[in-house]
C-alpha cells in the first residue's frame, strides 16, 4: 500500500472514531436535555479558559471549533493506526505496537481533559468519556481489520501463540508452519485445507 492509500485510508478510520465519539455525546446531551453540551463545554473550556460549567458557551464559535479540534486529533490517530496496520502485515512484532496505541488511545482523552480542565472531566463522566473512546476505538479497528484482512490472521495467529505458550491451546494447534517463498511462517491447525492456510498436501 502506497502512502497515498495509507494517507486516505487512516483519515477514513479517523473520520469514523470522530463520528462515533461524536454521535455518542450528542445522544447523551439530547437524553439529558442539554445538546451540544459537551463540545461546548470542550471548546469553552478550550478556547476561552471555562472554570466551570457556569461558564460553558453553547454557540457555534465553542461546538465548531472544538470539533475542528476534535476531529484532527482523530485524524492523526486513523493514520498512526493505519500505517501500523500496514506494518503489522509484514512483521508481526509491530502487532503490539498496535495493540498499546489502542490502550493509550482510549486513556488519551481523560489525561488531556484533566491538564485542559479538570471539572470538564468530573462534568462529562469518566464512564461516558471511556464508552465513548471504546465504541470509537471498536469501529476503527473493525475497520482497519476488515480492510487488512492478513493483519485479522496475524492477531488470530498471536493469540493462538500466546494460549499455547500458556497451555490452554486447543488440540487442533501445532504451531507455526513452514513459510511459503515471500511469505513469513503462520499457524496451520489439523485438518484439511483452508482459505487461511492448513494442512499442506
Amino acid at each position: 500500500m502506497g502512502w497515498k492509500a495509507t494517507f486516505r485510508e487512516g483519515a477514513l478510520a479517523g473520520l469514523i472514531g470522530a463520528g462515533v465519539v461524536a454521535l455518542w455525546f450528542l445522544v447523551l446531551d439530547a437524553v439529558i436535555g442539554r445538546l451540544f453540551f459537551t463540545p461546548a463545554a470542550l471548546g469553552s473550556a478550550l478556547f476561552l479558559g471555562a472554570q466551570g460549567p457556569w461558564e460553558v458557551q453553547v454557540t457555534a464559535s465553542t461546538v465548531v471549533g472544538y470539533t475542528f479540534v476534535h476531529v484532527a486529533v482523530f485524524l492523526a490517530v486513523g493514520m498512526v493506526f493505519t500505517a501500523l496496520a500496514v506494518q503489522g502485515e509484514r512483521q508481526a512484532s509491530v502487532l503490539m505496537a498496535l495493540i498499546l496505541l489502542f490502550v493509550v488511545t482510549l486513556t488519551l482523552s481523560m489525561g488531556l481533559m484533566a491538564i485542559v480542565a479538570s471539572w470538564v472531566l468530573v462534568e462529562l463522566t469518566w464512564w461516558a468519556i471511556s464508552i465513548g473512546n471504546l465504541l470509537a476505538a471498536a469501529a476503527m479497528g473493525f475497520f482497519i481489520r476488515h480492510r487488512h484482512p492478513v493483519l485479522g490472521r496475524r492477531l488470530r495467529e498471536a493469540e493462538e501463540r500466546g494460549a499455547a505458550e500458556e497451555g490452554t491451546a486447543g488440540p487442533d494447534w501445532r504451531g507455526p508452519g513452514p513459510a511459503r517463498p515471500g511469505q513469513e511462517p503462520h499457524v496451520r491447525p489439523r485438518g484439511p485445507s483452508t482459505p487461511e492456510g492448513g494442512e499442506e498436501v
